[in-house]
């Protein structure tokens, strides 16, 4: 008769979400996310799983090795506006793992500003502002007008 002794593998503890918190209001659709690491008693390799979920599903799912955060970047990253859930998953190199409970946050509509029009140009190609160009007129017409003479005695 032989015995034999297997090895269990303990999964790793459930990592604890730190931020953003429930309710955050998350604006342009960007932010960190930062949590506590899950701890493996067996001593086994970790990674962890960022998911972002919206609608019900799954939109995003980062796996990270020994990190603890993880920041959104560029316009394929930004989240589209609305409720957001999100969790971490901690899985050891043997594949067992746990999860953390979920936090929900709010991404807001992005308020889009119409485009600032520019004047139009004068047709002289000078800018001016109403009103500024009086004063040079009148010196213009000063300089440019001619001076009354004064009569000499004995001019008739």
């Amino acid at each position: 008769m032989t015995l034999q002794v297997a090895a269990i593998n303990d999964a790793p503890s459930a990592p604890v979400l730190l931020e953003p918190a429930d309710g955050t209001r998350l604006e342009g659709g960007f932010d960190t996310f930062r949590w506590q690491a899950g701890q493996d008693l067996d001593g086994d390799t970790l990674e962890h799983v960022l998911e972002l979920h919206q609608n019900g599903r799954i939109i995003r799912t980062f796996t990270l090795s020994g990190a603890t955060s993880h920041k959104l970047t560029g316009e394929a990253e930004r989240l589209a506006p609305g409720p957001c859930p999100w969790r971490v998953l901690a899985r050891d190199s043997q594949g067992a793992h746990d999860t953390s409970e979920a936090r929900a946050f709010v991404v807001p509509p992005r308020i889009e500003l119409p485009p600032v029009k520019e004047p139009p140009s004068s047709s002289g190609g000078c800018a001016t502002t109403p009103g500024a160009s009086a004063p040079f007129a009148f010196v213009l017409v000063f300089l440019l007008s001619p001076l009354p003479q004064r009569r000499v005695r004995g001019d008739r």
